[in-house]
């Protein structure tokens, strides 16, 4: 027996994973570029910075998008003050 059928490849250290943690790190890096833009500058800023790769520009809108509803939640005041 091959020592994979002893032990399967991990989940977690697969080429997928990899290709995946390297996608998130990118599109943090441009959510962090946009993040200080005007919101009406974010999306052209977006669009060039993603290239075609219009998963990645889906994701850093949904990231951008995320953060501006975290960001009013804590703005406003705790309930009963």
């Amino acid at each position: 027996m091959s020592d994979e059928q002893h032990h399967p490849p991990s989940p977690t250290r697969g080429p997928r994973t990899r290709e995946a943690a390297a996608r998130l790190r990118r599109a943090e890096e441009v959510y962090f570029e946009v993040a200080g833009l005007a919101p009406g500058d974010r999306d052209e800023a977006i669009a060039r910075l993603c290239a075609a790769d219009a998963e990645l520009q889906a994701e850093v809108r949904s990231l951008v998008e995320h953060a501006g509803r975290l960001g009013s939640f804590l703005d406003q005041p705790a309930q009963g003050k």
